[in-house]
């Protein structure tokens, strides 16, 4: 008997197969904006299809640290944690204090992510313009695909 060629369906099986080890590891950073929301929103979507762990950073600018920004920050997280609970994924979660794009980029190094999904927009449109956004330099330096989310 002949051998036959793999049908599409097998080939595209596995294919995806490869393609479900490309994000193991998905880092979204929270700064309470609805954009970071939406950013979350759509990597609890990708950890769900991908099988994959996803960090929650929240990054306290160390110029402007304070125990009261502090405490906002894990109230953000905690809002994280709550909107990836209520679709069935837990997620880790961690607050830093330092340069927002270096700390990110820094611990998305150290834990070898594979994916950082973030929000287009956190700053106001006047301070990105003057400071830079954070985003944009995450998608300059960063070692892994960054997905930024409008």
């Amino acid at each position: 008997m002949p051998k036959l060629k793999p049908t599409t369906i097998q080939a595209f099986k596995r294919s995806r197969s490869t393609i479900i080890r490309m994000f193991s590891k998905i880092l979204v950073p929270l700064d309470g904006s609805r954009y970071a929301e939406k950013a979350l929103r759509y990597a609890l979507d990708i950890a769900k299809k991908y099988e994959a762990k996803i960090t929650l950073i929240h990054v306290i600018p160390k110029h402007y640290y304070s125990k009261e920004l502090e405490e906002e920050g894990k109230h953000i997280l905690h809002r994280g944690q709550e909107i990836a609970n209520s679709v069935g994924i837990s997620v880790e979660t961690t607050i830093t204090k330092g340069i927002p794009a270096e700390e990110i980029i820094h611990l998305a190094n150290d834990q070898r992510s594979d994916l950082i999904v973030i929000g287009n927009r956190g700053l106001s449109r006047a301070r990105s313009f003057f400071l830079g956004s954070v985003s944009y330099k995450i998608s300059l330096h960063a070692k892994c695909p960054t997905l930024i989310i409008r």
